[in-house]
């Protein structure tokens, strides 16, 4: 195994110009170190010419690479030792000339959300047109899966009681009965990312932040939020690769907040997976799989120890660009992304034949 795949990775130049501490170059050496021929793609650099589907790629200008940073070092645009255009070889590339595609693209804003939507687009006609290429995750199944509503709608038993809605009538209503029933309530935006705008719902005067929550910038349109049960406990974050779980930490929310996301000042801590996350696993992973979706974060919440599927519940299934690998210990890391490595290089193979 090794050689002869020739392996892209879309990501945005900010994720692969972090010396080692990145998610992406991780990924991006590992194949190298894999001995395939690998290319960097940020999702601005697609175009099309003549019908057919091209990106303007880059990739470490260096005969012998010893290690991770060296090889971010060759990447950067900003080194200062040698002009930019020395670090690093750029070639236009014609993406159905590749063995496998990797997205690692999101967005954290809208202008962001473009460029997210236009590189599923892209993806999503080369998968048409070219199916021996191995795409991950599978683009038609990040548009299908991208949301909290794949999830609270295909896992029911698995997730919190959930209510979605953009009419601030019926939110009210529901509040209110789950209040009535001593539940609290958990809220957010449904297309919120990294742990923004999460609100406890008051047990009163949760009308107005109700209101916050369905209203767009502005206040003149209103956009669908999300309610679900509030579950307590430890957040996890846990690796699934083809529908497995292969790893995992646990994310301690920052003092006074009760949101875990690394983004909102959480600290990663090692955890030992338990028997609950992966009976969770096995009632996913065949959707999750059938869907395209081979890597992903499964974020889970529930009692550190001893859970059971009652008290333990998903709070998300990233499928768009899971991470956190740097989270956990090398010896992980390295098995993580050689199993990694391994059903690339299967996906590709199978869909050759």
């Amino acid at each position: 195994m090794g050689g002869r795949y020739k392996t892209l990775f879309i990501a945005r130049d900010r994720d692969i110009s972090k010396g080692n501490a990145s998610n992406e170059l991780i990924m991006a050496y590992a194949a190298h170190k894999r001995g395939h021929e690998v290319y960097l793609l940020e999702p601005e650099d697609f175009y099309v010419e003549n019908n057919k589907l091209y990106g303007i790629t880059r990739r470490p200008n260096a005969l012998n690479i010893p290690d991770i940073a060296y090889y971010a070092r060759c990447l950067r645009d900003t080194e200062g030792l040698l002009p930019q255009d020395k670090h690093f070889l750029k070639e236009e590339m014609s993406l159905e000339d590749f063995d496998i595609v990797v997205s690692r693209v999101v967005y954290r804003n809208h202008e962001e959300r473009f460029t997210f939507d236009n590189t599923l687009g892209y993806l999503s006609a080369l998968q048409t047109l070219h199916p021996e290429v191995a795409i991950i995750n599978d683009p038609n199944g990040i548009l299908k899966a991208g949301s909290k509503v794949y999830d609270s709608l295909l896992f029911p038993s698995s997730t919190p009681r959930t209510h979605i809605s953009s009419n601030l009538e019926r939110i009210t209503k529901l509040i209110e009965q789950e209040h009535t029933a001593g539940n609290r309530l958990v809220g957010k935006p449904l297309d919120g990312h990294g742990g923004e705008n999460v609100m406890i719902i008051p047990e009163t005067d949760f009308k107005q932040y109700a209101a916050n929550l369905v209203s767009s910038q502005g206040g003149f349109e209103k956009k669908p939020a999300i309610f679900q049960q509030r579950i307590t406990g430890s957040d996890r974050r846990i690796f699934l690769l083809n529908g497995d779980p292969v790893g995992a930490y646990i994310k301690e929310p920052a003092k006074g907040d009760v949101r875990a996301n690394i983004s909102q000042g959480g600290i990663p801590t090692p955890y030992e997976l338990q028997d609950v996350d992966v009976e969770i696993s096995n009632i996913i992973k065949d959707k999750l799989v059938k869907d395209g979706l081979y890597f992903c974060g499964l974020d889970i919440m529930g009692p550190k120890e001893g859970g059971t599927l009652d008290n333990t519940k998903i709070l998300e299934v990233n499928v768009r660009c899971p991470s956190g690998i740097i989270y956990l210990d090398k010896k992980a890391q390295d098995k993580i992304m050689s199993d990694f490595m391994d059903l690339g290089e299967h996906l590709a193979d199978e869909n050759r034949k």
